[in-house]
């Protein structure tokens, strides 16, 4: 289900941004990221927002623990906030 993400892009290999659809009242929400490469083992997932930025969160893929971006079959992003 998508609660409040209007779309993922897919800025480059292993580099996504979520957009809202609705922004979060302010800047201190929670984040939390998991993703699936297709065979089973989880990529190392870093997520970010921009203190700044109530409209998107970004969150990068890497394989193991290189950084090489990879680009996941599924990637799941849950935002608590306002």
């Amino acid at each position: 289900d998508s609660h409040n993400i209007s779309s993922v892009t897919i800025n480059q290999t292993g580099r996504y941004t979520a957009n809202f659809s609705n922004n979060m009242g302010n800047e201190h929400y929670c984040v939390m990221v998991f993703s699936e490469d297709g065979s089973g083992y989880n990529d190392e997932i870093y997520a970010h927002h921009d203190t700044s930025d109530t409209r998107s969160v970004s969150a990068y893929a890497f394989w193991n623990g290189q950084a090489v971006a990879n680009q996941t079959n599924s990637i799941n992003i849950m935002v608590f906030g306002d």
